[in-house]
């Protein structure tokens, strides 16, 4: 999965954008809200590079999708 930045578009009446955020093509965090994605968005890219695992910041990718409000 490629990396995408933040859409700036606000969704249609009646959606929301839901954030899922992907480790090795592993959902990790779904259904987050625009502030929470970006928080831990930032998080999870800082813990990638301090801490030694298996993992790099090129692991973690995310997707938006619309979500209907009901």
């Amino acid at each position: 999965m490629e990396k995408k930045s933040p859409q700036k578009k606000n969704p249609p009446q009646g959606v929301s954008q839901k954030f899922h955020i992907y480790l090795k093509g592993d959902c990790i965090l779904e259904g987050l809200s625009e502030e929470k994605f970006k928080e831990n968005w930032t998080l999870l890219n800082n813990l990638v590079g301090l801490m030694k695992t298996d993992y790099t910041a090129e692991d973690l990718s995310w997707v938006c999708k619309p979500h209907n409000i009901e």
